[in-house]
């Protein structure tokens, strides 16, 4: 589709085509990115007239970006001659090494209103290129879309326009919400080698890269509320283990999807709606608390989201060497015979090896000594040291003297652990707080100082 222009000041065209569905009539218009931003508002502040929009989520905003930001970067890499325009520059490589990667990306229609009669207050030339029901709109600056649905995605869109005229005008990363790695030894000052990458970039997004819209006419705040909320509301939010089981894009699913794959790994690790792991279930873990697990592992927090080659593909290798130790724990994958096999136990584990072999105050003879040692840890269910419940001081005075006042934090007893069920030590739902009994406990064993 071409993009129209009028005399500057004037007017923008857009051609569109008039729908009907539901009783409500409707314009699909495809519009040029930088355009589109333009020419759109977002009417959630009260200050300025009638609310039909949520308060924007700056994270969800910046999440979305860097969503855009890598589709950017991996087509202006797919598109980059090297015969012509020699190899990429370095911060290009850091940047590609930044962001994940995934088979293919798209997003769905914005959604919009036009305030006012839209027969009268806009000029409309129907029966445009003698097509029936194709219309040219004639927008004036001031004449915008108001958004009803899609105003993080619109927000997205604006940081990254931001940020690549800021590479481009200003020649700084600085300020880019995450979407390039600028921490501390990270990219401050943009090299002259990256200067016509990013232009490529910044033309195939100003002027090639279009968004579709549907825009709905002579609407009345109260009926642009409605609209919001159908479109909000009635929809179903996507399944976490169907996100898991399409999801190409994260490195740490993706790592613990390869895991489940490697024929040491005996464990079963399932990812179905119907089976919800319970403790006498068969399976192991489902692919969800898997996924905890290993987020504790690389990036010592329990969510996937935020994850980056960066932080995960340079310590597989390592992590691997671990999940090789918890494997050889005898049972390792029966919660009926073996503590470990419980996911706070595997949670306590993951997240110690973090903190000793990839946070800033790693430590290789502590990363040692937890591989060398971890599966000669009796971690059989049956072991009377693992009834956490029935733990008081003098137990710990007579038996571990050291592990009460070397590790153990002083509100140790204040903590809930677990129970016994069935003769079976449990370990709470709580897991943030038996870990902080646990984690002392594996350093103890483990001869950590």
């Amino acid at each position: 589709m071409s993009f129209e222009y009028s005399a500057p000041g004037s007017f923008y065209e857009v051609p569109g085509q008039l729908s009907r569905a539901f009783g409500q009539y409707y314009i699909l218009l495809q519009m040029p990115v930088k355009k589109f931003v333009d020419q759109s508002t977002v009417k959630n502040n009260p200050e300025d007239g009638d609310v039909t929009q949520r308060k924007l989520d700056k994270k969800h905003s910046d999440r979305l970006a860097k969503f855009f930001f890598q589709a950017l970067m991996e087509d202006t890499h797919s598109r980059w001659d090297e015969e012509k325009n020699g190899p990429l520059d370095s911060d290009i490589e850091e940047i590609l090494a930044h962001l994940n990667t995934q088979p293919f990306y798209g997003t769905q229609p914005f959604v919009a209103v036009l305030p006012g009669d839209f027969f009268n207050d806009y000029k409309v030339q129907q029966k445009y290129e003698n097509v029936e029901n194709r219309l040219r709109i004639s927008l004036r600056a001031h004449q915008r879309l108001n958004i009803i649905d899609g105003q993080h995605r619109r927000e997205a869109l604006v940081t990254v326009s931001n940020l690549l005229n800021q590479i481009i005008d200003d020649k700084k990363y600085t300020n880019s919400r995450g979407l390039v790695p600028t921490g501390a030894q990270g990219l401050k000052k943009v090299s002259s080698g990256s200067l016509s990458f990013f232009s490529l970039a910044r033309e195939l997004f100003f002027e090639e890269y279009a968004v579709a819209v549907q825009v709905y006419v002579n609407m009345s705040p109260d009926q642009e509320r409605q609209l919001f909320h159908d479109l909000n509301a009635l929809g179903k939010k996507m399944n976490i283990t169907l996100a898991l089981s399409f999801d190409k894009g994260n490195p740490v699913n993706q790592f613990s999807t390869r895991l489940c794959s490697m024929d040491w790994f005996t464990g079963e690790v399932v990812n179905t709606d119907n089976k919800k792991v319970e403790f006498d279930s068969p399976e192991y873990l489902s692919l969800r608390n898997l996924n905890y697990i290993n987020a504790l592992l690389f990036l010592n927090k329990t969510s996937i989201n935020g994850a980056t080659p960066t932080k995960v593909k340079p310590n597989e290798k390592s992590a691997l060497l671990l999940w090789k130790e918890i494997v050889k724990i005898s049972d390792y994958s029966d919660r009926s015979k073996c503590i470990a096999a419980q996911t706070c136990m595997l949670k306590s584990i993951t997240k110690l090896y973090y903190r000793h072999a990839f946070s800033r105050n790693a430590e290789d003879e502590n990363q040692k000594k937890i591989l060398d040692g971890l599966a000669s840890i009796d971690f059989s269910i049956d072991n009377d040291f693992w009834n956490l419940t029935a733990w008081d001081e003098a137990y710990l005075k007579a038996n571990h003297p050291k592990l009460l006042s070397d590790y153990l934090p002083d509100n140790w007893k204040d903590k809930p652990t677990g129970l016994i069920v069935d003769g079976k030590f449990r370990f709470t739902s709580r897991h943030n707080d038996a870990m902080t009994i646990l984690i002392p406990i594996l350093q103890y064993l483990l001869g950590i100082e």
